[in-house]
């Protein structure tokens, strides 16, 4: 129960306790005068059937509204009682549904196969963005590594090349000169006619 069924039921309680009050010094005041306006005869008290009568009437009401009003009053409470009970199961579906709410506020669905929270989904994010960037920087200097070692070979070669073509034009000077020697030997066997 809140404070203001709380204070309800108080006033409620306190209102039945001095209504009972009232009406009992109310009934307690007609038995006086019943007892103390009856007559005396020897040590008994004489009391009219009358008043007897009316004290008893007027009881029997007192309680009778009282029962009533008691009643009243219960049936009240349980009005009461049912209403706050029924807001409380309202208010923990509110609740729910807030909650729901508040989960799917703070989730993201990822890759459509499960639910993250917005705060790790970020990290996660976050986390790939990194290892792309970290992978990218390897592949990077190793691209680069790979250019210089491939412009290092190129450069090997072509001074391979240009040594071959150097050893090419000597071998082809020398082999002309060998065949100038060796025709110039024949020409001269040739003289001698010794071929």
């Amino acid at each position: 129960m809140n404070k203001d069924h709380l204070k309800t039921a108080f006033l409620l309680s306190a209102f039945l306790f001095f209504g009972f009050y009232v009406q009992a010094q109310s009934i307690n005041d007609q038995f006086k005068q019943v007892v103390e306006g009856s007559n005396n005869y020897q040590e008994y008290k004489v009391i009219k059937q009358s008043h007897i009568n009316s004290l008893w009437k007027n009881t029997v009401d007192t309680l009778q509204r009282k029962e009533a009003k008691y009643a009243q009053i219960a049936t009240t409470l349980n009005e009461r009682e049912q209403a706050l009970k029924k807001q409380h199961s309202q208010l923990a579906e509110k609740e729910k549904s807030l909650q729901a709410s508040i989960n799917s506020a703070n989730e993201i669905t990822f890759l459509g196969l499960f639910s993250i929270e917005k705060g790790n989904y970020r990290m996660l994010m976050w986390g790939f963005i990194i290892a792309l960037a970290v992978i990218a920087t390897v592949l990077y200097f190793t691209a680069f590594a790979a250019r210089k070692e491939a412009r290092y070979r190129i450069k090997l070669f072509e001074d391979l090349q240009d040594e071959f073509k150097t050893y090419k034009t000597k071998a082809n000077d020398n082999e002309k000169k060998l065949a100038r020697a060796l025709q110039d030997e024949r020409n001269k066997l040739a003289e001698y006619n010794l071929l």
